[in-house]
Protein backbone atom coordinates (compact mmCIF):
# COMPACT_ATOMS: atom_id res chain seq x y z
CA UNK A 1 0.00 0.00 0.00
CA UNK A 2 1.36 3.48 -0.87
CA UNK A 3 2.07 6.15 2.11
CA UNK A 4 -0.44 8.42 2.97
CA UNK A 5 -0.38 11.91 1.53
CA UNK A 6 -1.25 14.77 2.52
CA UNK A 7 -4.01 15.33 0.27
CA UNK A 8 -5.95 12.16 1.62
CA UNK A 9 -7.39 14.03 4.93
CA UNK A 10 -9.06 16.27 2.77
CA UNK A 11 -9.83 14.14 0.08
CA UNK A 12 -11.71 11.73 2.77
CA UNK A 13 -13.62 14.56 4.35
CA UNK A 14 -14.99 15.79 1.02
CA UNK A 15 -15.85 11.64 0.52
CA UNK A 16 -17.51 11.29 3.57
CA UNK A 17 -19.43 14.01 3.82
CA UNK A 18 -20.72 13.75 0.51
CA UNK A 19 -22.00 9.86 1.07
CA UNK A 20 -23.06 11.18 4.43
CA UNK A 21 -25.31 13.86 3.41
CA UNK A 22 -26.51 11.30 0.37
CA UNK A 23 -27.58 9.07 2.93
CA UNK A 24 -29.00 11.12 5.10
CA UNK A 25 -31.58 12.58 2.45
CA UNK A 26 -32.51 9.05 2.17
CA UNK A 27 -36.51 8.72 3.26
CA UNK A 28 -36.72 4.78 2.77
CA UNK A 29 -36.61 3.00 6.13
CA UNK A 30 -34.22 0.46 4.23
CA UNK A 31 -32.46 2.32 2.08
CA UNK A 32 -28.71 2.16 1.17
CA UNK A 33 -25.63 3.81 -0.24
CA UNK A 34 -23.53 1.78 -2.21
CA UNK A 35 -19.95 3.64 -1.95
CA UNK A 36 -16.80 2.78 -4.60
CA UNK A 37 -13.66 3.78 -3.23
CA UNK A 38 -10.03 3.33 -3.34
CA UNK A 39 -8.65 0.88 -0.80
CA UNK A 40 -6.27 3.33 -0.19
CA UNK A 41 -9.32 5.15 1.25
CA UNK A 42 -11.15 2.82 2.57
CA UNK A 43 -10.56 2.70 6.55
CA UNK A 44 -10.25 6.62 6.53
CA UNK A 45 -13.30 6.81 4.81
CA UNK A 46 -14.94 4.38 7.12
CA UNK A 47 -13.75 5.95 10.46
CA UNK A 48 -15.16 9.43 9.44
CA UNK A 49 -18.49 8.15 8.15
CA UNK A 50 -19.19 6.91 11.74
CA UNK A 51 -19.46 10.49 13.19
CA UNK A 52 -21.10 11.84 10.55
CA UNK A 53 -23.84 9.14 10.93
CA UNK A 54 -23.93 8.98 14.63
CA UNK A 55 -27.56 9.49 16.04
CA UNK A 56 -28.18 13.21 17.33
CA UNK A 57 -24.72 13.76 15.41
CA UNK A 58 -24.97 17.77 13.41
CA UNK A 59 -25.82 17.25 9.69
CA UNK A 60 -22.23 17.41 7.85
CA UNK A 61 -21.16 21.07 6.59
CA UNK A 62 -22.26 22.21 3.13
CA UNK A 63 -19.53 20.52 0.77
CA UNK A 64 -17.38 22.20 -1.27
CA UNK A 65 -15.64 20.72 -4.26
CA UNK A 66 -11.81 21.00 -3.99
CA UNK A 67 -10.55 21.73 -7.37
CA UNK A 68 -13.22 23.69 -9.70
CA UNK A 69 -13.04 22.61 -13.71
CA UNK A 70 -14.08 24.50 -16.37
CA UNK A 71 -15.12 23.91 -20.22
CA UNK A 72 -16.29 20.43 -19.25
CA UNK A 73 -19.14 19.50 -21.24
CA UNK A 74 -22.08 16.21 -20.34
CA UNK A 75 -22.72 13.91 -23.71
CA UNK A 76 -25.35 11.14 -23.33
CA UNK A 77 -24.89 8.86 -25.40
CA UNK A 78 -28.28 7.99 -27.78
CA UNK A 79 -29.86 4.30 -27.55
CA UNK A 80 -28.28 3.70 -31.28
CA UNK A 81 -24.84 4.51 -30.41
CA UNK A 82 -24.71 2.36 -27.07
CA UNK A 83 -24.34 -0.71 -28.64
CA UNK A 84 -21.52 0.61 -30.77
CA UNK A 85 -19.83 2.07 -27.68
CA UNK A 86 -20.33 -0.06 -24.94
CA UNK A 87 -20.09 -3.73 -27.22
CA UNK A 88 -16.15 -4.00 -26.82
CA UNK A 89 -15.48 -3.57 -23.48
CA UNK A 90 -18.02 -6.48 -22.98
CA UNK A 91 -15.90 -8.49 -25.33
CA UNK A 92 -12.37 -7.34 -23.43
CA UNK A 93 -13.87 -8.25 -20.06
CA UNK A 94 -15.08 -11.75 -21.36
CA UNK A 95 -11.82 -12.29 -23.00
CA UNK A 96 -9.84 -11.24 -19.55
CA UNK A 97 -11.50 -13.45 -17.80
CA UNK A 98 -10.67 -16.04 -19.72
CA UNK A 99 -7.34 -15.67 -19.54
CA UNK A 100 -8.04 -16.28 -16.04
CA UNK A 101 -9.59 -19.30 -16.17
CA UNK A 102 -12.69 -17.80 -14.28
CA UNK A 103 -14.92 -18.28 -17.78
CA UNK A 104 -15.92 -21.23 -19.66
CA UNK A 105 -14.18 -20.80 -23.19
CA UNK A 106 -15.67 -19.82 -26.36
CA UNK A 107 -17.32 -21.91 -28.71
Amino acid sequence: MQPRAAADDPREDFMAGSVAALALRQNLPDAAVLVVCGLHHARGLVARLGPLLAEGAAPPAPLRRLTRREGHVLWHLSEQSSAEVLGEPAFIQAAYERSRGSARPRR
